[in-house]
């Protein structure tokens, strides 16, 4: 049994040695050739390459901006200039080869080209006045599976074309293949670093996130891929070995680096290029590094396909249901499903469901409809919310006038379930910092279109205009309203003040009056007018008073403040809150906030 084994053993490495002598000659790759590419491969990671630093800068630049104009492709010609392949296939060829100098060289000379880049994105995203969060970004935010199969055959085909022999294959390809793969989600993370710096917005952070964990994810499948396919070409041969530590021994940069390793006591071990100790110490260590955001992103991945496997299921689910029970039949033809979009969470489903029939659907057949789903997935029918859409042919309309009349009564239903879509999609909503959403208001047009969404935000500054577009993007998505109109109204916090009157310690309380003006009467009005309309704000009065003024009489004169907006504005003296101040003028301040922890409505120190 042993022998057999062995023998097996011996044959298949035996049919891998032939496989890769085979590749290597079809490659045409003699030990010369070896050695030119090897050679490259070094000079790509100098640091004093003045013209690839530009074409790092040149390539971001395009890449930024064509992601800000969601133009492909304008993002493909930053592909073309953009210089990553270097550094990128000798950190393949440095884990391949067991070269700890070139590794350390190419790790370096990575780190500070993709710093450069971010930091160019970001600078550009501050300054351009664009700052919408695009498809072309948003599609770089989430890594998928797909993304990680793109970027292992990048990393296949530029590593296979830059071995081959040039007979057709252009120079340029490889490094377009692997720059799609990195430089987009590069240039995500400084628009996320912009747009969070610009607006102060923790949108850009999430952006910059998702940007980075595509670009580690494709960044370790393309070296590793470089990897595997060097060390089946089998790179480490005497004649590279003996050609390369000349080269080096020539090259300042490799010198120095040599000379800083020779410093520790373990390089004498991991010295020799082909070594297998320095193969794996390298290995490991890359494996250390990139282990952390790497688990992240492979366990964004795995979510993201099971997340997909399960939607792919339900909408099986749902279209067999309906075709087994609803769609006529192979006999008489009734409709069919035009479009079917679900998501389940947790115990929630959620579907829309739009079908082209020649009958339209009753309400009792929506509803027979999800009692067969909730049966098939095991849920209660209260778990499962449908929005089903009816496109009637013209044997419909023609035919069924009835239930087309009958829709009418649904209006409010509808109403009320668009609301309800709005105020979850506003939930989700980040203000920037100092600023709070209070209220909204929907505007319904009478020429047919999208209806006008009017957000109410309370604060002492604007909500800036490049703020205010991402956010109505953010919402129009959330909402799948594309031509949807969103405005902001402000409402400031400071609301104004009224002077106060300082009587006598003498003076009787009832003495006291509040006498205003049309000015303050106007500033009384305005707040009981904004408190009316948003029941979720607050007013707190802050009186100023001189140390030696009589509190009581102030009291009396707050009290009129209260009553007059009682009695004016029906605001409920819960809602008014006191603090007092020692200083000069004596005067009230009207100060707006949200909150609902008053208790008795005074805070007098």
């Amino acid at each position: 049994m042993s022998k057999s084994k062995s023998s097996g053993h011996r044959f298949s490495l035996l049919m891998l040695l032939r496989l890769r002598r085979g590749f290597t000659n079809n490659l045409d790759l003699t030990d010369e050739h070896k050695v030119q590419i090897y050679t490259q491969l070094c000079e790509s990671v100098s640091l004093r390459d003045i013209s690839y630093w530009i074409e790092v800068l040149f390539a971001a630049g395009i890449a930024t901006l064509g992601l800000v104009l969601n133009s492909p492709a304008v993002i493909i010609g930053a592909m073309l200039i953009s210089p990553l392949m270097g550094p990128i296939l000798a950190n393949g060829m440095g884990l391949a080869a067991g070269d700890v100098v070139l590794w350390l060289r190419a790790a370096f000379n990575l780190l500070l080209s993709c710093s450069l880049a971010i930091v160019f994105a970001a600078i550009l995203v501050v300054i351009v006045p664009f700052k919408e969060i695009t498809p072309e970004i948003l599609a770089r935010t989430n890594p998928t599976l797909l993304d990680l199969i793109v970027a292992l055959f990048s990393g296949a085909v530029g590593s296979v074309a830059t071995c081959k022999q040039a007979k057709g294959v252009a120079a340029s390809l490889p490094g377009v293949a692997i720059a799609v793969a990195l430089m987009p989600p590069l240039c995500v993370v400084g628009y996320g670093i912009g747009i969070y710096f610009s607006l102060a917005s923790s949108q850009g952070l999430t952006v910059a996130k998702g940007g980075g964990l595509l670009f580690i994810t494709n960044l370790v499948a393309i070296i590793f891929t470089a990897m595997i396919v060097f060390f089946f070409v089998h790179f480490d041969v005497r004649a590279v070995r003996e050609a390369i530590g000349e080269w080096k021994q020539e090259n300042a940069e490799s010198q120095v680096v040599s000379s800083w390793l020779r410093r520790l006591p373990a390089y004498t071990t991991f010295q020799r290029v082909g070594g297998l100790p320095s193969r794996f110490f390298l290995i490991l260590v890359t494996l250390g590094i990139i282990s952390f955001p790497l688990t992240k992103s492979l366990e964004q991945v795995r979510r993201q396909v099971t997340q997909q496997r399960e939607e792919n299921q339900l909408n099986s689910t749902i279209k067999q249901i309906w075709q087994d029970n609803f769609d006529g039949g192979d006999d008489e033809f009734r409709s069919y499903i035009d479009q079917v979009k679900a998501k389940r969470d947790n115990n929630q489903v959620s579907i829309q469901l739009q079908v082209v029939t020649d009958k339209l659907y009753s309400q009792e057949d929506e509803d027979r409809f999800v009692d067969k789903l909730a049966t098939a997935l095991d849920l209660s029918p209260s778990d499962i919310t449908l929005r089903f859409v009816q496109i009637p042919t013209s044997q419909a309309v023609n035919t069924e006038s009835i239930p087309v009349i009958t829709q009418v009564s649904y209006l409010p239903d509808l109403q009320g379930e668009l609301m309800g879509e709005i105020s979850r999609s506003l939930a989700l909503v980040s203000l920037p910092d100092a600023l709070q959403l209070v209220d909204y208001q929907v505007v319904l047009r009478s020429d047919n279109s999208a209806f006008k969404l009017v957000v109410i935000y309370l604060g002492d500054r604007d909500l800036q205009e490049d703020a205010q577009v991402i956010l109505s993007n953010q919402i129009r998505r959330s909402l799948q309203v594309n031509d949807a109109m969103v405005e902001y109204q402000r409402l400031a916090t400071d609301q104004g003040l009224i002077p106060l009157t300082v009587l006598d310690e003498t003076a009787a309380i009832a003495s006291a009056p509040l006498n205003l003006s049309n000015q303050d009467q106007a500033v009384l009005d305005n707040v009981g007018q904004i408190l009316r309309s948003h029941p979720s704000l607050y007013l707190r009065l802050t009186i100023q008073r001189p140390p030696d003024s009589n509190p009581a009489s102030l009291f009396s004169q707050t009290e009129q403040i209260r009553t007059y907006l009682s009695d004016n504005w029906q605001i409920p003296d819960s809602r008014v809150q006191e603090t007092t101040n020692v200083g000069e003028p004596t005067q009230v301040s009207f100060n707006l906030f949200l909150g609902d922890d008053i208790t008795d409505g005074r805070n007098n120190p």
